[in-house]
């Protein structure tokens, strides 16, 4: 079903400010769930007219086609959120605008067939971030929050900088497991610019920096 919701898009230096009903009828199409509804458009010369199109519910496989990198889909998260882009004399949609995908699920356990409320556990991942025709630019984060109230908890921020699509570097800023204090990490030379790509080399620190302040066997 596809529900369109109010929402305010900043897109400077413009504002444009989409008001729409919702609307969460049965009649919703697999197209538009794949395509999306676009809600607004705007004129920034006499060649361009920016369109904003949003997603209620998309696999990360679509957002994947959409924006053109890597995003979590393991265990078939479904997105909502809104890309903008223009459609070009050769009717090809060029990226240019900003651009924020999220997923969020929560809930609790049971224990013979009662739920506990003791037990909670809780997924948000988002994505954002601003195409220039086509170019990443500037920062492109994911947030990810993952916490199955037991023993497992990772929470963390993301952040690719990008400069007329040139990597000028990434960091990472959180914590992975429960006994990693919130931490900092900088790549300022990073080969591979992908959120995958810093996860696992911050991953790798951590492991480094464990064994030498933190493993038992050595304090």
């Amino acid at each position: 079903m596809m529900c369109v919701k109010n929402i305010e898009v900043k897109f400077l230096p413009f504002v444009l400010i989409v008001l729409m009903l919702t609307n969460c009828n049965d009649n919703s199409t697999n197209n538009e769930q794949q395509h999306g509804i676009v809600n607004s458009m705007k004129q920034i010369d006499s060649s361009k007219i920016i369109k904003t199109t949003t997603f209620d519910t998309i696999t990360g496989e679509v957002v994947e086609k959409l924006l053109g990198f890597e995003v979590k889909k393991k265990f078939g998260e479904k997105y909502s959120g809104y890309y903008q882009y223009y459609t070009n004399s050769n009717s090809v949609n060029i990226l240019h605008g900003q651009f924020y995908f999220s997923y969020a699920d929560s809930g609790y356990y049971t224990i013979a067939q009662e739920i506990d409320s003791s037990m909670f556990w809780i997924t948000k991942i988002s994505y954002s971030g601003e195409y220039r025709e086509n170019k990443k630019q500037g920062k492109f984060t994911e947030k990810l929050l993952d916490d199955d109230g037991i023993d497992l908890y990772s929470d963390w921020e993301i952040t690719l900088n990008f400069e007329n699509n040139n990597c000028k570097g990434a960091n990472f800023v959180g914590a992975i497991g429960n006994s990693m204090p919130i931490t900092t990490y900088n790549f300022p030379n990073i080969n591979t610019c992908s959120f995958s790509r810093v996860l696992f080399l911050s991953e790798e620190k951590w492991g480094k920096d464990w064994e030498i302040n933190y493993n038992p066997r050595t304090h």
